[in-house]
């Protein structure tokens, strides 16, 4: 049987045996029993991506458990289709305890817990996870501990952190804890026994140690555990099965029972209204069907009927069509809304009112030759003199007349300048008289200024623009 297991692939495992327990998140565990010997293997089968070297490490340290009685022994395991085989086990502690209902773990199985843990300090393995199903019993009780998937070695450094019997300071540690979440099994010492320990690295208590080797080497017994001390107390068996029940004592014979008299059956209740019958239905009268027209008639039809769509060359179905057709009714005139006066021009929108016509200056007159030449004999320091051309001395009237213009435009700028000019620290500030010119006068003297320099640039038309300024047009 052992060799045919080891032959097998994971599809012919998941097929041919039961899953023992529930499906796990590393692996699942099956069990086969050989048919000559009634022995039962359990087949543990990792997942596909479980790393070769792991499933090794993890035979070996059940190997090493399993050389000192801690776990179930390892027959052989396969790197290719990822399972191990071990002898199979009967049920957890958990599932034991509640179907005896245990109201606390037993001392019995306290001390083989401890027994265990300090076994597993002598194989050099620290098995490094406490969960309360990873602890099984067999047909006799006798107790193991599975699962070494995060058990490693024992090295002097773990020795240095946790002390000569690191399995107590965590495989029992974590034992202890996690049983409190079973009501069952909560109440136990191993928690006092884990508290003294790492107080005191060298704590150990012979008395559950001795216990618990007894009943490791001896199995079960039948009797009441033995406390501590000597003493004895009186205890539910565990490996026993309860006592039968007393058979019931034969009950006497009832008396025949009474028959009821029959009640009078009161009369049914009338018919709520919405269950009432209906009444008949009236009857439409009959209308004559009417005589089929000849198909001269419809002829006639289809010609006065023509804004339809068919005329006397229309077929007679589609003619009696276009008569049982029911008219549509006349489309319906909206009313005219009233339109509302159109709104007023917004204030951008308003006509500008006219402009106001300049007042056209009179163009000068040409001089005579004579007043040229007068003219230009009284201004030789700009390079003319009687005798120079008349286009000349016109030239250099108009470059005259403009830096006139200019030089007035300068002084108005000037005064504005002064006026909005800061003062220095250094310099004395001075006060303003009320005869300065405001700014809004300085702009209009810079704008005079602007239209000598661009328009006309006579003496006349300069001082007619200056007028009109001053007098606030």
């Amino acid at each position: 049987m052992l060799a045919a297991l080891e032959k097998k692939s994971r599809d012919e495992i998941e097929s041919s045996f039961q899953i023992s327990g529930k499906k796990g998140l590393e692996g699942t565990t099956f069990v086969a029993t050989d048919p000559v010997t009634d022995h039962r293997y359990a087949i543990k089968l990792f997942s596909k991506t479980k790393s070769v070297a792991k499933l090794e490490l993890e035979a070996e340290m059940q190997s090493k458990a399993a050389g000192l009685g801690v776990a179930p022994r390892v027959y052989y395991h396969s790197t290719t289709e990822k399972f191990i085989i071990m002898d199979a086990l009967v049920e957890t502690i958990v599932e034991r305890g509640r179907r005896e209902k245990w109201t606390k773990t037993p001392y019995d199985y306290q001390a083989m817990i401890y027994a265990l843990c300090i076994r597993l300090d002598k194989a050099g393995i620290i098995q490094n996870d406490g969960n309360p199903l990873n602890l099984m019993v067999d047909k006799h009780g006798r107790l193991y501990i599975i699962d070494y998937g995060f058990a490693k070695e024992i090295t002097p450094a773990v020795i240095k952190k946790r002390g000569p019997q690191p399995n107590i300071n965590l495989t029992l540690w974590h034992f202890a804890r996690h049983l409190k979440h079973y009501k069952h099994l909560g109440q136990n010492n191993l928690n006092d026994i884990v508290d003294k320990y790492l107080e005191s690295n060298d704590y150990v208590d012979t008395a559950l140690r001795d216990h618990g080797e007894k009943l490791l080497k001896d199995g079960m017994p039948s009797v009441a555990d033995a406390l501590p001390g000597g003493e004895s107390k009186r205890q539910e068996t565990i490996s026993t099965p309860p006592p039968p029940k007393p058979l019931a004592m034969a009950a006497p014979p009832k008396p025949p029972a009474m028959e009821r008299p029959e009640r009078p059956q009161a009369p049914p209740p009338p018919n709520p209204p919405w269950k009432e019958p209906k009444p008949p239905a009236m009857e439409r009268p009959l209308t004559p069907k009417p005589q089929p027209l000849s198909r001269a008639e419809l002829r006639k039809w289809a010609t006065q009927h023509r804004h339809m769509g068919i005329n006397g060359n229309s077929k007679s179905v589609d003619i009696q069509r276009a008569m049982a057709a029911p008219p549509k009714p006349p489309a319906m005139e909206r009313p005219e809304r009233p339109q509302a006066p159109p709104p007023p021009n917004p204030p951008w929108k308003e006509p500008k009112p006219p402009a106001m016509e300049r007042p056209q200056t009179p163009k000068p007159q040409p001089l005579s030759r004579a007043e040229l030449r007068k003219w230009a004999t009284q201004h030789r320091h700009m390079g003319i003199n009687g005798n120079s051309k008349s286009v000349d001395i016109q030239r250099a009237m108009a470059r005259h007349r403009h830096e006139e213009a200019a030089k007035i435009a300068m002084r108005a700028v000037g005064k504005f300048i002064s006026s909005s000019k800061k003062n220095e620290p250094s310099k004395p500030k001075k006060k303003r008289s009320k005869a300065t010119t405001p700014r809004r006068k300085n702009r209009k003297n810079r704008s005079i200024y602007r239209q000598f320099v661009k328009g006309d640039n006579s003496k006349e038309a300069m001082m007619a623009r200056i007028e009109t300024r001053r007098r606030g047009r």
